[in-house]
């Protein structure tokens, strides 16, 4: 598909995936800036991560979502806890999508 027509996608998407896509965004770019700020000792999404190294970021971020439902998802405040979580995990695989991107020249903020 050519960028455009991902764009006219992503612009068409029905709201409620729409305002999952941002908050992954916003995700993100909270990731930068805690690396930005010395709170992170290396990105995933640079190429010089290794595929081990973002296995376990991503797999910490699982047992994060495992261990929130573990402690139950009955209350609105436990749901946005397991929602927040999962968000974290889908910006972490965004962040390693983007060191496998063929097309990406160096590392990626």
């Amino acid at each position: 598909m050519n960028p455009h027509g991902r764009e006219r996608l992503l612009l068409s998407a029905p709201a409620p995936i729409a305002n999952v896509l941002v908050d992954v965004v916003v995700e993100r770019a909270r990731q930068q800036q805690l690396f930005d700020a010395g709170k992170l000792p290396f990105r995933v999404c640079d190429r010089a991560t290794t595929n081990s190294t973002r296995l376990a970021v991503a797999a910490e971020e699982f047992g994060e979502i495992a261990h929130a439902i573990n402690e139950g998802t009955v209350t609105v405040q436990e749901r946005a806890h397991l929602r927040e979580e999962v968000i974290q995990l889908a910006a972490v695989c965004v962040a390693w999508a983007e060191a496998l991107n063929p097309k990406q020249e160096g590392p990626r903020a």
